[in-house]
């Protein structure tokens, strides 16, 4: 896509540098003012835990978020759940050289938060 809407050339090296660099300037700006959120307006969580226990999840957001309506909406979850049941995610083969780069140069957040790059 970026082909047809681009307003200049650019090689796939120039893109992946500016990938690499777009996310550090993102992530470090997003470590810094998250410090000016109130801890209760605030919630993280890790894509495999929400995977792992959906509802459960979505259930502590509205706890923490002191969201009203969670029981009301429990049934539509469950239902989605449900039609998503048979959902294989995707599985991606990553060259080692490009997992490094990755490693290298978004180690803080990848350190950060607790996640080991693949093998």
């Amino acid at each position: 896509m970026l082909k047809q809407l681009a307003l200049q050339d650019t090689t796939e090296e120039d893109l992946e540098g500016h990938v690499i660099h777009d996310y550090i300037r993102l992530m470090e700006r997003y470590f810094k003012e998250k410090e000016h959120i109130p801890k209760e307006q605030l919630v993280e969580l890790r894509y495999e835990d929400l995977i792992a226990d959906p509802i459960g999840q979505v259930k502590a957001i509205y706890e923490k978020l002191q969201l009203p309506g969670f029981e009301r909406a429990l049934p539509e979850m469950k239902k989605y759940l449900e039609q998503q049941a048979k959902y294989k995610t995707n599985v991606y083969a990553i060259d080692k050289k490009i997992i490094e780069y990755v490693y290298e140069n978004w180690k803080s957040t990848i350190d950060r938060w607790g996640y080991t790059p693949p093998k």
